[in-house]
């Protein structure tokens, strides 16, 4: 099993940034639950057990999320209206006759805490997020949203931070590592990165596998108006991926496509067993703390 620890937790939260998930360990240590009904008494104050009940907090409600969302992604109907009636149904005090209003949005748009793709289009994976915060924080009418510290500019003051986590290796012999989403431009092209967040396959490059999550390759290129992965030979062979004499022939006809499926293979593989290992790590050491 690959070597995941407690000791970076933002990707176990994905899609939440991570301002949110600030936002949800403190909320949940004021409003929460007492630490004897968890049965936390000797490990409440330690960083583990905090991030531990917040996980499993955060699983089901991330679920749900992606399924309420799916049918209005598809259909293209994801959008400042969906927003806004979705948040609405999450919000104490508010409802068809008092439901939250565009100015409420357009504020939290202002700040960069709600993050749009173009003019009533939501990016997918902050939208997520807000409604998964929205859900976690089900006490309170107001304050769940990060907002800038008192005497900071309020306008764009999380705009450029990163949106989530996923999981990064570099290589068979590399550590695990978080990554931050949107990916920087250095990353090696050949660095694997993956989730448990279902819906990061709602954007180009990543790609779902089943109920474990999704995966790609850092490295993208466009070719022919299709994107391929930017990897070389060495770049798999470094994977330890075999290249067959057929596969050998096909990369003189064609490199970057006959590459841009043995790396796909090769993706799927990988990932499934990191995403396994994920899975198997979230069940046994959250439980330990939690």
């Amino acid at each position: 099993m690959l070597d995941y620890t407690l000791e970076s937790v933002e990707p176990f939260f994905a899609p939440l940034s991570v301002p949110m998930i600030e936002k949800a360990v403190s909320s949940q240590e004021e409003d929460g639950p007492s630490s004897s009904s968890l049965n936390l008494q000797e490990v409440v104050s330690t960083f583990a057990a905090r991030y531990a009940r917040l996980r499993q907090r955060l699983v089901p409600s991330r679920e749900e999320t992606f399924e309420l969302m799916r049918p209005a992604v598809a259909a293209n109907q994801f959008n400042t209206d969906w927003m806004l009636n979705t948040l609405t149904k999450y919000t104490p005090n508010r409802g068809p006759e008092r439901p939250l209003s565009a100015q409420a949005l357009s504020r939290w748009r202002e700040s960069g805490a709600i993050v749009y793709r173009g003019d009533n289009v939501p990016d997918t994976d902050n939208g997520a997020a807000v409604i998964v915060l929205r859900r976690l924080i089900p006490q309170r009418e107001r304050g769940w949203l990060p907002s800038p510290p008192k005497g900071e500019k309020r306008a764009n003051y999380f705009s450029g931070q990163p949106l989530w986590w996923a999981w990064r290796q570099d290589s068979p012999s590399s550590p695990i590592i978080p990554c931050p989403v949107p990916l920087s431009k250095d990353i090696p092209a050949r660095s694997i990165l993956w989730t448990d967040w279902l819906g990061a396959a709602w954007k180009p490059a990543w790609i779902r596998i089943g109920h474990l999550g999704c995966c790609r390759w850092a490295g993208t290129l466009i070719q022919d108006s299709e994107m391929l992965w930017a990897l070389a030979e060495e770049d798999l062979e470094s994977w330890g991926v075999p290249i067959s004499r057929v596969y050998r022939q096909a990369l003189q006809n064609d490199m970057a496509l006959t590459l841009h499926t043995l790396a796909t293979n090769a993706l799927l593989l990988l990932a499934t067993q990191r995403l396994e290992d994920l899975r198997t790590f979230s069940l046994q050491g959250f439980s330990q703390v939690g």
